[in-house]
């Protein structure tokens, strides 16, 4: 019988969904919903940021922008969001503090400027979470 049943249910489903990749660009869409309206595509970007090094590489993660609204995040954040994205893409998290700070987006004692670093990486982070969807 080998795959037969998958197929024959997909006409069954209520919903299907189809991500598209191309280059740092993400395409969230419906392809088929059943007995509701569609809802409306949904774009993205990924960037890479640094989050730290591991014992011979540098750790990672991806933010997901969403491109079809804005994000909700404080006005620091987004000017520092819009250093981060004149960057190269490697570059490493003590770099685009130190961006920032000679950007302006930091300012005061190191030890204040350090904290709001930590929080506007989280901030970023949380507000980019998929709560549109």
């Amino acid at each position: 019988m080998g795959l037969h049943g998958i197929w024959t249910g997909k006409g069954a489903w209520d919903g299907e969904f189809k991500f598209e990749k191309s280059g740092n660009q993400v395409k969230f869409s419906c392809t088929k919903m059943k007995d509701a309206e569609e809802p409306k595509s949904l774009n993205f970007e990924l960037i890479q940021i640094p989050v730290g090094e591991a014992e011979s590489f540098e750790v990672g993660a991806v933010l997901v922008l969403s491109t079809s609204e804005a994000i909700k995040i404080s006005p620091q954040a987004q000017r520092a969001l819009e250093v981060f994205k004149t960057l190269e893409r490697d570059v490493s998290k003590e770099e685009f503090y130190k961006r920032l700070v000679n950007g302006g987006v930091l300012t005061g004692k190191e030890e204040s400027m350090k904290r709001s670093f930590n929080r506007i990486l989280a901030e970023i982070q949380d507000g980019i979470a998929l709560s549109d969807l």
